[in-house]
């Protein structure tokens, strides 16, 4: 009875938040270019949905599962589903009742102005800089392709990834900073297809596609094709219910292919079948396996808040809640650098950290973040980079649900550490940028778009 009640509440959430989120700035809307709704859709309806009706439906069962029982389901489950509409609630209500900031709201549709596309190719060519000195760094630092690693070498897959990870000296934040640049080019590359020519674009194809698999991970190629997509779809001039059919049809081929063609590569040969058993088992009940893992265990150390705090790793050696909820599982006969850390969703780090009652008010504390980055982000793209109300929207749209990812546990959000980060990142290319174009070498055509 109860998997049916989960079902029937899942079914209902759908158009319950499609009209809660209408009009602000996560709202799903092909017609008013809403797609910051449909990238937040992408993570809510194809990952934590999925998994909680897989998991209430016993289907976990079927798949390698460590501490999870039907009675820590139910609980997890009531949590997660309580977790998305207290988000969507506040969100909503901070956004149309009591912060009316216009960068929140969405009335109709952003548009870019002829100056913007000077800009966005400018920030474009100094994201592709940096990607290319990234990589520099990383090779030289005895970092490996890890994709290519297999395909060359036969090298495994994740064995590869822990040595990138845990056996050479590149700082973490370069690592992020790495990630943050892959998925912001992939944005910019999408506005700027249309104005680039053809060898620019089989390039910043190709050096994208290349950075995203550098890591390994799968998920990040599904995303970032999508973004691509979407961020061209941006400045289409006006949609059809043919064209909508069309970009949705393709942006889901493009990326089971693509998930298709890693996943052959890396498991050495997958059936269709198989293909389908490993996605519930990593897109269904992997994303979200952590939250049903710790209801069970229930991990609880207020210093996991530490984790939280920006820069508080430079003063204090903390523990890390994914790490060790991770070793409790898949890394309970290994080290901790010959495993990673286990995919949650934010209200399970929230729940170990500051138990019940964090857990309860974690929601609202995600969309009050979410408002506040979606401010001042969109106030730096303004004052700092120069775009347009609509440019500032049309990215930020694409890239602050893409960042701020709810199944990134509430270490990055609970007290704004991911936008610190955000901030320094687009400050770093700022700086870069002012840096590379100080002889104002777009000076002309600046002033003829303007």
């Amino acid at each position: 009875m109860f998997e049916f009640l989960i079902l029937g509440w899942c079914v209902l959430f759908v158009p319950l938040n499609l009209l809660l989120l209408k009009g602000t700035f996560l709202e799903a809307s092909w017609k008013r270019k809403g797609f910051g709704g449909l990238v937040l859709g992408k993570e809510v309806f194809l990952l934590i949905i999925p998994g909680v009706i897989l998991y209430s439906f016993g289907v976990y069962k079927n798949f390698t599962y460590f501490y999870v029982t039907d009675e820590s389901v139910q609980e997890a489950t009531i949590y997660a589903l309580y977790a998305l509409l207290l988000f969507s609630i506040t969100f909503a209500a901070v956004c149309k009742f009591f912060y009316r900031h216009k960068s929140l709201l969405a009335k109709a549709a952003p548009v870019l102005v002829d100056k913007d596309f000077i800009l966005i190719d400018r920030i474009y060519r100094v994201t592709i800089l940096c990607i290319i000195a990234v990589l520099a760094l990383f090779l030289a630092g005895g970092m490996r392709h890890a994709l290519l690693s297999n395909i060359v070498s036969g090298n495994d897959l994740m064995e590869v990834r822990l040595q990138n990870r845990y056996a050479t000296s590149i700082p973490t934040v370069i690592m992020s900073f790495f990630r943050f640049l892959f998925v912001f080019n992939g944005i910019l590359f999408g506005l700027a297809y249309d104005r680039l020519s053809k060898y620019r674009k089989i390039f910043g194809l190709c050096l994208v596609l290349f950075a995203v698999t550098f890591f390994g991970d799968k998920a990040p190629i599904f995303s970032v094709l999508i973004l691509m997509i979407l961020a061209n779809l941006s400045i289409a001039n006006k949609f059809s219910f043919g064209k909508i059919i069309k970009y949705s049809l393709i942006m889901g081929g493009v990326s089971l292919v693509a998930l298709f063609a890693v996943s052959y590569i890396q498991f050495g040969g997958i059936n269709f079948s198989d293909f389908i058993q490993f996605l519930i088992f990593r897109a269904g009940l992997g994303q979200i396996g952590g939250l049903y893992e710790q209801f069970a265990v229930r991990l609880y150390d207020p210093n996991y808040i530490w984790h939280s705090i920006p820069f508080a790793n430079l003063v204090v050696d903390y523990p890390i809640y994914n790490k060790d909820l991770m070793m409790m599982l898949w890394g309970a006969n290994v080290a901790a650098d010959e495993t990673g850390v286990v995919n949650s969703f934010f209200v399970g780090e929230a729940f170990a950290i500051g138990g019940y009652v964090l857990a309860l008010i974690s929601p609202a504390i995600v969309a009050l973040n979410y408002c506040v980055a979606i401010v001042l982000l969109t106030g730096f793209f303004r004052y700092f980079f120069g775009y347009s109300f609509g440019a500032a929207r049309i990215i930020l749209q694409l890239l602050i649900p893409s960042t701020f990812i709810m199944t990134g546990d509430i270490a990055g959000i609970l007290f704004g550490k991911l936008l610190v980060m955000t901030l320094l990142f687009l400050l770093a290319l700022w700086l870069l940028c002012r840096l590379l174009f100080r002889r104002r070498i777009f000076d002309s055509a600046l002033s003829e778009a303007t």
